[in-house]
């Protein structure tokens, strides 16, 4: 009884081994495809970064041109017509945030509609692209799943290396939205940039101007529709396929000072001058103050663990956004509180 007992556990002993050495060996498995998964994805970025920023150039490169065929499209005429009091307030009514430092500041400067219109269209485009696609962890994604993806990615990012955490944003990315449409959210894209253009250029051109916008989107829908299923293409090779870094698309923030290291000044208008008061900058003082975004930039952010295990994260601008630039001087604050200075933004 006793030699059959140590036989007993013998075998459950040897049964017991050979069930830990399939999972080591199953272990060993997913680590080594994990792997060699990763390597590929790395060696795939070595050979693809220049890919996406010729694919980022590609799409601020678009937006540009099509600003210059939807400008040509206007009469002349119209365009040469001064911003004044009698259009510029019915516009700043209807326009976008984003858009009122610029009109305003570019009335103040006695600017006619040919130079606000290019910067409006990329505007008005850019800040679509942005809030449909590059604002949001998926094209098109509902704010219910965006917010939960990104909470979910940030605790992961605190928490683990640069390549684990991308490894999860690249798998997460990919899954998330199943039922995602990228024709339809293209054509979403095009409809409504072309009623924000019509409503915020309406009210600049004179009464006689006779400019169709209806006929302008029908001529230029499918124009815009390919530049957002190429913005969507360039979201997905940078959520899904790299990982050494985060690359993360951004504008500028209109009304911020403009920083030479993050932004460009986009070469489109003259430099335009303004003032305003101010608590803080003393009277005499001028900033260069950012009106309206007019291009995408590009960052790529890297977390490093630390000898600690604390995770720090770096960011650098691979691509400055470009920006619509003023020059604010700042004056003595005026003490009428009912009525601004008359050359106050």
């Amino acid at each position: 009884m006793h030699l059959r007992k140590i036989v007993y556990e013998q075998d459950a002993r040897e049964t017991e081994l050979r069930t830990q050495l399939a999972e080591t060996e199953r272990r060993l498995i997913v680590v080594t495809r994990d792997l060699e998964e990763s390597r590929s994805f790395v060696a795939k970025e070595d050979s693809d970064a220049k890919e996406l920023i010729t694919a980022f150039n590609d799409v601020n490169e678009a937006v540009d041109d099509l600003a210059y065929l939807i400008s040509e499209a206007f009469d002349q005429h119209d365009l040469s017509f001064a911003l004044a009091d009698e259009t510029i307030r019915p516009a700043l009514a209807v326009v976008p945030d984003f858009l009122k430092s610029l009109l305003k500041v570019s009335y103040k400067n006695d600017g006619a509609v040919e130079d606000v219109l290019g910067p409006m269209i990329c505007c008005l485009l850019h800040c679509n692209l942005f809030q449909h696609i590059f604002a949001l962890w998926s094209p098109g994604i509902s704010s219910g799943r965006h917010h939960a993806c990104l909470s979910l990615y940030e605790l992961v990012r605190a928490r683990e290396p640069q390549d684990r955490a991308a490894r999860w944003r690249s798998m997460t990315y990919q899954n998330c939205d199943p039922g995602r449409d990228d024709a339809r959210l293209a054509a979403t894209i095009a409809e409504t940039f072309f009623e924000l253009l019509a409503a915020s250029v309406k009210p600049l051109l004179p009464e006689s101007s006779t400019f169709d916008f209806t006929a302008l989107a029908a001529k230029f829908t499918s124009t815009v529709n390919k530049i957002a299923l190429n913005a969507i293409r360039l979201q997905d090779k940078a959520k899904a396929t790299y990982l050494s870094f985060d690359y993360e698309f951004f504008l500028a923030q209109y009304g911020v000072p403009f920083e030479r290291t993050t932004y460009e000044a986009s070469d489109k208008v003259t430099h335009w001058k303004f003032q305003r008061s101010s608590d803080t900058i003393p009277a005499g003082e001028y900033q260069d103050i950012i009106l309206a975004p007019t291009a995408l930039g590009l960052l790529a952010t890297k977390g490093t663990l630390g000898p600690k295990g604390e995770i720090s994260r770096s960011v650098k601008v691979v691509m400055r956004a470009k920006a619509l630039v003023g020059r604010c001087t700042y004056v003595p604050r005026s003490p009428t509180k009912d009525e601004p200075p008359p050359n106050q933004e």
